[in-house]
């Protein structure tokens, strides 16, 4: 009985590496860059367009709907305007997790567009800050979406897209227009180009 078991449980064991092998299969990644722009009023009159580095991992879900899920991880940094202010740097780190909806398009459609929308964690650091509101690190929930064109061309492809973002939090920031320190939202527009590989 007990020899049984055992072979039940390395077959279940052997079956459950083999199904995650074949869905690894169809596994796509990405790796991107580009901007990172500031929307919000105090924001984008105290910080600079900055850059962000995104890598991804997407999926088609089974069946014939054109939805995919897709797990984002992004590195944000924006400078200050004027480099008297502190804090001099704004970064972000996020990770989200997002559904895609591809456009149908014929099998050999070169250009296949996209839009994307989900949510995820978005850690905030005031880089250089003083001791005071507004300074250290925080990590707030936050909401995205966007659109996007995959570009295909043999098992290496490329895409562009642009995403809003917004965190669900409150930031202190010096709006130079006006030589005063506001309470802002934090949200800001991504625009990635990048490749993508793998998958089916």
């Amino acid at each position: 009985m007990r020899k049984l078991k055992r072979v039940l449980v390395v077959c279940a064991v052997v079956s459950g590496v083999g199904t995650a092998a074949a869905q690894a299969q169809g596994v796509e990644f990405g790796l991107g860059g580009g901007l990172a722009i500031p929307t919000s009023n105090a924001l984008k009159g105290t910080y600079k367009t900055g850059y962000n580095l995104q890598a991804s991992a997407s999926f088609t879900l089974p069946g014939k709907f054109p939805f995919g899920v897709q797990l984002d991880g992004n590195f944000i940094r924006n400078n200050v305007k004027n480099v008297s202010l502190k804090p001099q740097k704004l970064q972000i780190i996020s990770g989200t997790a997002n559904l895609v909806y591809k456009f149908k398009t014929s099998e050999t459609a070169a250009i296949r567009p996209y839009i994307i929308a989900g949510g995820g964690v978005y850690n905030l650091d005031t880089k250089d800050a003083p001791a005071g509101p507004g300074a250290g690190s925080t990590t707030k929930f936050g909401v995205n979406a966007g659109a996007g064109f995959d570009f295909k061309a043999g098992p290496v492809g490329a895409f562009v897209e642009g995403r809003f973002h917004n965190i669900f939090s409150s930031f202190d920031a010096f709006d130079t227009s006006t030589s005063t320190t506001t309470r802002t939202a934090a949200n800001y527009v991504l625009v990635t180009a990048g490749i993508r590989f793998g998958g089916k």
